[in-house]
């Protein structure tokens, strides 16, 4: 059957691959591929390192989502492995928290935080901004009337 010709659709596709899986190549084709890839290899476009931070094709800069910068934020700095608030907190999880609740890429703004602690601090602002949201409406509720 001649090669090219045909469209494939993507069910023909799928089938064609459905059909090779579990197979092995054999000795000589695995040969025959190394050889290729010794004459041809594989080369990237960047050198190590210059493909970090704004030089890469997909940098966000600060329009970057939650889970973006906590990526970000572990690949700087690391697992959080100690409690900032109390270095004798034994915990089986301990998570960067970002103090200014900003999320900007500063790495001086985040901190290392057991579970615990995080969710108390995480209350307590929750706490405040639901006092400060409430003075907002009321001041702004007064405007509207008066």
């Amino acid at each position: 059957m001649p090669r090219g010709i045909y469209v494939r659709t993507l069910q023909n596709k799928i089938n064609i691959g459905l059909a090779s899986k579990g197979r092995k190549h054999s000795k000589k084709t695995k040969n025959k591929i190394s050889e290729i890839r010794k004459k041809n290899p594989v080369k990237s476009i960047y050198k190590k390192g210059d493909n970090i931070g704004n030089k890469n094709w997909n940098w966000k800069g600060d329009n970057v989502g939650y889970d973006g910068i906590h990526a970000w934020v572990h690949n700087w700095l690391g697992k959080a492995t100690y409690c900032s608030n109390d270095k004798t907190h034994k915990a089986a999880r301990f998570e960067w928290s970002n103090k200014s609740r900003k999320y900007k890429r500063d790495l001086t703004d985040w901190e290392s935080l057991c579970s615990k602690c995080h969710r108390k601090e995480d209350a307590i602002y929750r706490k405040i901004m639901k006092k400060y949201c409430k003075n907002i409406r009321f001041i702004l509720q007064g405007q509207n009337n008066g």
